[in-house]
């Protein structure tokens, strides 16, 4: 805001000074308004932090209350460097003993000469025949050597070729199947590849690695062979795959298939740490500090501890016969969730039927619901829809009245700039007025001055 300075030239008011302080008055409801929008700003980011939270909730909730989180299982071999296993849906308990008598290879074949990159070394197609399957013939270009492979690897057929640099820019040409065991040998024909022959005996090729399938023997020494074309035997048993690393028929290999325990501990840990997340984020937000009269932002919010209710609420609707204390969880004075992990397993280990449903709801139930995965995932949908969520709503009540207030503090702006300027015109028409009556009075005291000298 500007205007004239006249600063009580004739009054000797401190002008300035009292028109700074007339507009700090007029200016208090505008302040109000400001310190209101910074308010909703801290409320609703606080809101913001504690939808995040409650969605953390909603998806720990969503993975306890699937079947296969409490059906999973994990695999375990007893000689890691020769065999690996996976499971996957269906996969039940089980053992079994096996040894890798042999792995997977890829058909490998390579040129008996050297010859630079820039050589002719093909004036033909050449037709590439896959597990007695003959591919597409391959355009040669203009017949040099980088060109044959660049073609023969476009063409995907089942055959990758490489340049093997053998002595300083000498090369010999070298095919791979691309798939590993019996199904990927190949042959390559016709002979249009007779520079790469040398003393004529061995033809244009030499075999490096002649194409083979992995073998399994199962159950030791007399027990019976699995083939497989590649090292991952997949679904062995339903669900159960087995990955060859080394071959040593020798080695015995102890596979196992378990339930992840381990794994069902660290999704309740998860849910029981994001309903704790949530619980402080509202008790560190609803603190008041009396010696210095403030408080945070959720103080006295009517929403966060109606949110806060629901939650110890939903930990109390469980299916009959189930509490929390059961599988090692408690509520601990200061209004947060213990896990007793170790409690957890002895429960899972004597009663995995009771803790899963527990947390999806016994199958006999019609309404599935009543399991305490899905009465954290209703109260979620609950508290964050992204439209009808009760925080989500508060949020966008808040920013609407920010919205609003910021108009009103725009408009005040100008309000206040206009009632300065008529402020600074009232008090230089002031001074003006007074600086009159001066001159009016220095000019009759100097008339009075007049008549009495000539009088005298």
């Amino acid at each position: 805001m500007s205007g004239m300075n006249v600063d009580g030239l004739i009054s000797g008011l401190g002008t300035s000074d009292l028109i700074s302080s007339l507009m700090q008055v007029e200016a208090l409801p505008q302040a109000k308004l400001v310190a209101s929008v910074a308010k909703f700003g801290k409320v609703a980011a606080a809101y913001r932090e504690l939808n995040t939270r409650f969605d953390a909730i909603g998806k720990a909730a969503e993975v306890l209350g699937k079947a296969e989180t409490w059906n999973s299982t994990k695999a375990t071999t007893s000689q890691t460097s020769f065999a690996t296993a996976t499971v996957g849906a269906g996969a039940q308990p089980m053992s079994l003993t096996f040894s890798v008598k042999a792995l997977a290879k890829a058909h490998t074949t390579v040129s008996e000469r050297a010859v630079a990159l820039e050589d002719v070394v093909a004036t033909q197609p050449i037709q590439i025949t896959v597990g007695g399957i003959a591919q597409d013939p391959i355009d040669v270009g203009d017949g040099t050597l980088s060109t044959v492979i660049a073609n023969i690897n476009k063409a995907d057929a089942g055959v990758r070729a490489a340049a093997v640099q053998v002595s300083p820019g000498q090369y010999r040409l070298q095919l791979t199947a691309s798939d590993t065991g019996i199904v990927g040998t190949y042959t390559v024909s016709p002979v249009g590849l007779e520079v790469f022959q040398g003393d004529g005996v061995g033809g244009v090729f030499d075999v490096v690695a002649t194409g083979s399938d992995a073998e399994l023997l199962m159950g030791g020494p007399g027990g019976y062979s699995i083939v497989n074309s590649s090292n991952t035997f997949a679904d062995v048993l339903p669900g159960v795959s087995i990955n060859a690393l080394q071959a040593d028929e020798s080695k015995p290999i102890t596979l196992k298939v378990t339930p992840d325990s381990a794994g069902q501990t660290a999704q309740v840990k998860a849910m029981v740490d994001a309903v704790n997340n949530a619980l402080s984020h509202i008790a560190a937000n609803s603190i008041y500090n009396v010696e210095a009269k403030t408080g945070g932002p959720l103080v006295g919010d009517s929403l966060a501890r109606n949110l806060q209710a629901k939650i110890f609420s939903t930990m109390r609707e469980l299916p009959s016969g189930s509490t929390l204390s059961s599988v090692g969880i408690s509520i601990e004075r200061n209004g947060t969730l213990s896990f007793d992990e170790a409690a957890f397993g002895e429960a899972l280990a004597a009663d995995p039927e009771g803790v899963s449903n527990l947390f999806t709801g016994a199958a006999t139930v019609a309404d599935e619901a009543d399991g305490l995965a899905a009465k954290f995932g209703a109260l979620v949908k609950l508290a964050s829809d992204g439209s009808t969520g009760l925080i989500t709503q508060a949020i966008q009540g808040k920013e609407n009245l920010s919205r609003n207030f910021t108009g009103q503090i725009e408009e005040w702006d100008l309000r206040l700039e206009k009632r300065e300027s008529i402020l600074r015109r009232q008090f230089t028409a002031m001074e003006v007025a007074l600086s009159n009556l001066r001159n009016q009075s220095t000019w009759l005291a100097g008339q009075v001055s007049g008549l009495s000298a000539n009088n005298g």
